[in-house]
């Protein structure tokens, strides 16, 4: 679909980008505007977005070879604009579109039709006469301002939701969830079919569940100071809540690699109050891993779980596709090596730690097992 690049890439994502300086960033686009556009759009939108390239080149090299009068007094100024169309096909085959170079490709077009259209003759309409709209256009008239209206408020409303979604979002990256939650509370609240909404509110529902689980009383029943729908709730309301929404983000959206992280997190958070909740973590994780072949930081948590839920022949497996994945990824070595060791192959263990000191540099967690193991 039109702009799920970022989505669809880790399906076909090569084992090799791993390698690169920016293996974990997310890739949102394709740095080519005709391969973004045909990953994106299809062969229709492909062929559409050279048909556009193919006429207007057809239309400048008819105008320019014109022997037209009008024609030939702004020649030089539609080779330049020409020109400047090339240029930014150049660019979006070596980058990707921006807003300014998107309005350009369709704009430089339409002015050199302005350009070279002759003038027309435009008629007063001192003598003509106006009647007044009929009952039908009214209620045409009516149609449309009440369709123009619901539009806007409906920006308006997404507006707003997208506001309060931004300040409980960055509340969140400081560890402020409590004061986070009201305001991703009331984006979801506004505008409810948006999963990326729902989703960050998922997780920082289950890290106060588990915050107010672990006040002095250690009750489930704890309840929290922010208010919920005008009432109080408890840990308990908030674990069911967290799973519930996260729930419904997966079944609206269940091939966003991004939505199955949050979820193994929401999961995780609540397996620190009970270990059965680990399950899911595991369950989360291991799609996210399918949608993600070639991810290694995806096999690698994946991995640590494994590890965490006792399963260390498993973890042992991932540990050693996450290895092969990328050469250089100090942390699933040394992760492998405890998983041997744990496992009771010590010259294993002991050959990772070997390899992230010989290889990868001087790690003081490899050295200290070494020494601890001699």
């Amino acid at each position: 679909g039109v702009e799920t690049f970022a989505y669809s890439y880790y399906l076909d994502r090569p084992v090799e980008h791993n390698m690169v300086s920016e293996w974990d960033f997310l890739y949102n686009k394709a740095h080519n505007e005709f391969l973004n556009l045909l990953a994106t759009t299809g062969t229709v939108g492909i062929l559409a977005y050279l048909s556009v390239i193919s006429l207007y080149s057809w239309w400048v090299f008819k105008k320019i070879t014109s022997s037209d009068p009008s024609t030939a007094a702004n020649k030089y100024l539609i080779i330049g604009l020409y020109a400047a169309y090339i240029s930014i096909l150049v660019t979006n085959f070596f980058g990707f579109s921006v807003v300014i170079i998107g309005l350009f490709f369709f704009l430089i077009p339409a002015l050199s039709l302005i350009i070279i259209r002759p003038d027309e003759q435009s008629t007063p309409l001192n003598n003509q006469s106006v009647n007044s709209p009929s009952a039908v256009q009214w209620i045409i008239i009516g149609l449309i301002t009440l369709g123009g209206c619901y539009l806007i408020w409906s920006l308006g409303n997404m507006w707003t939701a997208d506001k309060s979604f931004a300040y409980g979002k960055n509340l969140d990256s400081v560890s402020q969830y409590t004061q986070g939650y009201p305001y991703l509370n009331n984006a979801v609240t506004q505008v409810p079919d948006e999963p990326t909404y729902r989703d960050e509110l998922s997780y920082n529902e289950s890290v106060i569940a588990v915050a107010l689980f672990n006040q002095a009383t250690g009750s489930a029943q704890q309840k929290l100071n922010a208010p919920y729908g005008g009432s109080n709730i408890s840990a308990n309301t908030l674990i069911q809540k967290a799973i519930s929404d996260s729930d419904a983000v997966i079944a609206q959206s269940p091939n966003v690699l991004q939505f199955w992280k949050t979820r193994t997190k929401v999961f995780y958070q609540l397996a620190t109050i009970d270990r059965q909740y680990l399950i899911g973590a595991l369950n989360s994780i291991q799609k996210a891993a399918q949608l993600a072949p070639t991810d290694a930081k995806v096999h690698y948590n994946y991995g640590l779980l494994l590890g965490q839920a006792g399963q260390i022949p498993q973890a042992i497996k991932i540990m050693q596709q996450t290895t092969a994945m990328k050469s250089d990824y100090s942390d699933a070595y040394y992760a492998l090596g405890l998983y041997y060791d744990g496992a009771g192959q010590k010259q294993k263990a002991r050959e990772q730690m070997q390899y992230i000191i010989k290889h990868l540099g001087n790690d003081d967690r490899a050295k200290k097992w070494l020494q601890d193991n001699p």
